[in-house]
């Protein structure tokens, strides 16, 4: 005669329960680390220290939209970006495809400071 053993019928978990230990155990990725390696390239040169001034403004664009924000060309020949909860205009260089002054460099380092966003050291 064969053995029996006792067996514990299995208990009904919900799923939000196991949806949410799941999460907590893999945290979901920022939007830093889901960008491509370039953007976090421009993300490191803009906060770089010397400051690095040959930074195309299209590179800050395309990493601003990487980010998750959104940057959309007004009539004042300024970028409105949202990122998240903030938003700020940032004149767009004319006479060349780089920035023009460390000032618009530091007040693009703020912006990206204020959102959450820096350089992960």
């Amino acid at each position: 005669m064969g053995r029996e053993f006792a067996v514990d019928a299995p208990r009904s978990v919900p799923a939000t329960t196991i949806l949410r230990d799941i999460l907590a155990s893999h945290p979901l990725p920022s939007e830093i680390d889901r960008m491509g390696h370039a953007h976090h390239t421009t993300l490191d040169r803009i906060f770089a220290h010397p400051m690095d001034m040959n930074i195309h403004w299209r590179e800050i664009v395309h990493m601003f939209e990487a980010l998750g924000g959104t940057a959309d060309e007004t009539h004042h020949g300024r970028l409105k970006v949202k990122l998240g909860e903030h938003e700020r205009s940032f004149r767009i260089p004319h006479h060349s495809h780089s920035l023009d002054s460390r000032d618009e460099l530091v007040e693009i380092r703020h912006f990206l400071e204020a959102a959450g966003h820096k350089p992960v050291a």
